[in-house]
Formats: C-alpha cells, structure tokens, sequence
C-alpha cells in the first residue's frame, strides 16, 4: 500500500498542475486514502493546495463505477474524470452504467454528452438506456455540433466574477474572449455560463482544435479550457484583478 507521502505526491503530480499523468483509478484510490486519514475532503484539499475540493470528490467517484467501467479506466479507453462522475450519479442499475460506458467509447460522446443523458435518464425513468443514449446520439448529428462543459476551481471562478464587476460586464463575456485566443469566432456557436459550469458549443472544426491543443498539452480537455482561461486572465489582468 502506498505510504502518507507517495499518495499526496500522485495528487500534487495531477491535480495541483492539473494535468492528469497517471492512471485515473490510482489517483481516485489516492485520494480516498488521504480523505480517510485527514477526515474530509477539505482537508486533502489543504494539504494538497487545491482551491476546492470538488475534484478529489469527482475522482474518488470512479471507484463506486461497476468492475466493467472501472476496467476501461484500468486500460486507458476511458480517460475523462467527468464522464466517469456522472455515471456513477445515474441512479440506474449497473447495467445501464456499463451501457453509457461503452456507448462513450464506441461513439465518441463528450462529457456534456454524458451529463445529458444521466439527467435525461433520470427524467425518464421508463426510457431504457439504449433509447435514451439514442436520443442523445439523433440530437448530436440533427444539430451538427459538439458540447464542451468544464468546472471551473473556486479560486478561478472568484477571480473572473471579480474582474467582471469591475469592468460591468457577465463573466461569460470574459470567457468569450479567453476562448477566442484559440478558436476562431466561427468556430465556437455558443456559450453559456451556469454557477462553475461553464458549456461551449462548437463546431467540429472548433472541436477538433481544442481536443489537439488539449493533447499537445497532456491535458483533459475540461482541463485545458480551464488553462486558456487562467492563462488568459493572467496575460490581460496579472494577478491582482487589475488590466495591465
């Protein structure tokens, strides 16, 4: 079993930098070691130096996913945190778990996706899960279009708040911006901005722009938005709020 000290270096390796290097199980198993020994997550979160401690809850939510699930995280065919959190929210059997799984996989679906369908199959109790990952399936090739949500930290969101009361204007103006330093105005249709969440629409030449520089990078792509956003606040605000 891994000692005090390797499990919070394999958390500070990931989730401080927020590039996840290791497997996503053994960072969820890390992090349930280390919220078992300090008490609470908030506790983790300090020792570590994370702004919230949400993301610790998403990866340990991996470890509630049925064998077959957490198999494909095993293997590296299932990466994304996010599409693993959601499932395990489904509050349907595992056999339905195992089905979005593999549906991720074999179409392609985005964790926006995902999040979709859960609340959608929450709704629709009577819907089987094939019908409503269907459903899913009809809406993305109908509209032609690619949803990417990503949670901002505490400490990031507080920060855009901040400088959008100061110059008047929504926090998703700002983000416009931010995102705008990597995709063309065409290619992002749509965004929206809810509580931490934030969702882009996009095209699939947008999409496909943002999954390479997320790869280039060795970042999630929830990860990577996040990242230009950060990058951007820091290029155009420094880090006291105020434009240079």
């Amino acid at each position: 079993m891994a000692t005090e000290e390797e499990d919070l270096a394999v958390l500070i390796s990931n989730l401080k930098t927020r590039t996840i290097k290791q497997n996503a199980l053994k960072v969820a198993k890390s992090c349930r070691r280390l919220r078992d020994l300090y008490g609470s997550y908030a506790e983790v979160a300090k020792k570590v130096g994370l702004d919230s401690h949400e993301m610790l809850r998403e990866f340990e939510a991996l470890l509630s996913l049925p064998t077959e699930v957490r198999n494909l995280y095993k293997s590296g065919i299932l990466k994304s945190v996010v599409v693993g959190y959601w499932i395990s929210r489904m509050k349907r059997n595992n056999e339905d778990k195992k089905q979005l799984a593999n549906a991720v996989v074999r179409f392609r679906l985005t964790a926006q996706n995902v999040r979709d369908a859960v609340k959608y199959a929450e709704r629709k109790r009577s819907f089987t899960m094939r019908k409503v990952i269907d459903m899913i399936r009809r809406s993305n090739r109908f509209e032609r279009h690619y949803l990417v949500a990503a949670k901002l930290q505490d400490g990031t969101l507080q920060r855009l708040q901040k400088i959008a009361r100061e110059r008047k204007v929504e926090p998703a103006f700002l983000i416009r911006q931010a995102i705008g330093e990597t995709l063309r105005s065409k290619e992002m249709l749509s965004l929206a901005v809810e509580g931490d969440i934030i969702t882009m629409r996009l095209n699939e030449e947008g999409f496909r722009a943002m999954q390479s520089r997320s790869e280039a990078a060795k970042m999630e792509l929830e990860a990577f938005t996040e990242n230009v956003i950060v990058t951007w606040l820091r290029s155009n605000f420094g880090r006291r709020g105020h434009q240079d």
